[in-house]
């Protein structure tokens, strides 16, 4: 690389300065200072005055210094951005390994309770990791009170002299219950769940007073009504609570997306605690295991 010669005859090297057909490099007189300019192309003829070249100069050295670093800034966020997209797919893909449905269906069960009661039931269960189950129910009773009376009569009768009625005293209940357990594979596509959990209690409470049974109302005996009233008073409470869910159930899948089941369930409250039974129809992605080649 050959550097300019400056003349000695007597002129200012920054004043004037000439080239034909060569790389450009400028090394500047300045007392206290020097500077090695970088290539910047190739002229014919090139003039410079009074250092408007070391000024041009150390704006193109500024310029590429700004340059590079913010380019280094950039590559750098780069690769942070990188690193952390890739740390959460795999924090992504490690929660989806570690958390697997199998199965979920819906229920429909209807059953019977205790205290000469009636059930239906609507659950929605899911089975997870093929090691646990968890169950969001509702549960709709209607039974005697827990208070009857020993002596309780009802008020009866007949209608028309032919056809006997009762009219007993039912209460109703409602239950609203999130329970979670263990899930037993008993076949290929047969399971049982065992669960407990809270439930809330929406449900009505009797209480009774002693009355003198009296004769229907004549009224109605022109209606085709003859009997006689309760030897109880009767009145009606609504009351809300919380209260404990015992489950198990038991399911087979006939196909992949339905199956029948059957439960028992037992719940504990201040209202009036009820156990029953129920059969199932459940309608879902039932989880069937394929048959194995032998």
């Amino acid at each position: 690389m050959d550097l300019p010669r400056f003349s000695k005859n007597g002129l200012n090297p920054l004043k004037e300065l000439h080239f034909l057909q060569k790389p450009i490099f400028f090394l500047s007189n300045m007392p206290g200072k020097k500077y090695l300019l970088p290539k910047v192309g190739y002229i014919t003829d090139l003039s410079i005055r009074n250092g408007l070249w070391v000024k041009v100069g150390l704006g193109c050295q500024s310029v590429f210094t700004t340059k590079t670093y913010i380019m280094k800034k950039l590559i750098t966020l780069i690769l942070i951005a990188i690193s952390f997209n890739s740390l959460h797919a795999q924090n992504n893909s490690s929660a989806t390994a570690k958390t697997k449905i199998n199965k979920i269906y819906l229920e429909k069960g209807y059953g019977g309770s205790s205290q000469a009661g009636t059930n239906s039931e609507i659950n929605l269960q899911a089975i997870v990791n093929n090691k646990w189950s968890a169950t969001f129910s509702y549960h709709d009773l209607t039974m005697k009170p827990k208070n009857l009376p020993a002596n309780y009569q009802p008020e009866s009768g007949t209608f028309f002299e032919v056809i006997p009625y009762t009219d007993e005293i039912l209460v109703n209940m409602k239950l609203f219950s999130l329970t979670a357990g263990k899930y037993f594979p008993l076949g290929r596509n047969s399971w049982l769940t065992t669960e407990a959990g809270l439930s809330f209690v929406s449900g009505e409470k009797a209480s009774f007073q002693p009355a003198t049974p009296e004769p229907t109302d004549p009224l109605l005996l022109l209606f085709g009504f003859s009997g006689t009233t309760s030897n109880y008073t009767t009145s009606i409470e609504k009351k809300n609570s919380f209260g404990g869910m015992l489950r198990a159930d038991i399911n087979w899948a006939f196909c992949s997306f339905m199956g029948l089941g059957a439960g028992v369930f037992a719940n504990f409250n201040s209202i009036q605690s009820p156990v029953g039974c129920q059969l199932k129809l459940s309608l879902g992605a039932m989880g069937r295991h394929k048959k194995t080649k032998k």
